[in-house]
């Protein structure tokens, strides 16, 4: 029932997934959140996009020119992001700062399209449920992504 009710709502869907730096992060852990992101929205979108944030990029750049762990996960995101199968578009925003911030400002004021977050900041997670902003997170424990709120309940 619910894969059917699934199945007609995509029928006229656009979305585009919005990348936060902490999920490129996973990357180094072997986790794909590009491919991953995109499976869990393939019954709920008939057409996916996916897009970084200039400040995204901004922020694997500078923590690639870092030592220790998280310099070395952001290299080997920046090298796979150009690898991928699916085309990543890039955009650029005036009148934030933060990067949070952009991309909150962005997924609200998006109108032809839905946007959905992946990320694995809580804190980036708590403000986008505030306001009414749909994200993918990691769900450590299970070692999957899970969709918030859960796709079924929109």
């Amino acid at each position: 029932m619910v894969g059917a009710l699934l199945e007609t709502n995509s029928a006229q869907r656009t979305c585009e997934l919005v990348l936060d730096t902490s999920a490129l992060l996973l990357i180094a852990t072997g986790v794909d959140p590009v491919s991953e992101a995109v499976g869990i929205l393939k019954n709920y979108c008939s057409d996916t996009r996916v897009s970084l944030l200039v400040n995204v990029v901004q922020e694997l750049n500078k923590l690639a020119k870092s030592r220790g762990r998280r310099g070395a996960a952001a290299r080997l995101a920046l090298a796979r992001l150009g690898k991928q199968d699916i085309a990543i578009g890039v955009v650029e925003l005036s009148g934030c700062s933060r990067t949070d911030e952009c991309i909150l400002n962005y997924s609200r004021t998006a109108k032809s399209f839905e946007v959905i977050v992946v990320t694995t900041d809580k804190k980036l997670a708590k403000t986008l449920k505030e306001n009414g902003v749909k994200y993918i997170t990691w769900w450590r424990s299970k070692r999957k992504f899970v969709m918030e709120p859960p796709i079924w309940d929109s």
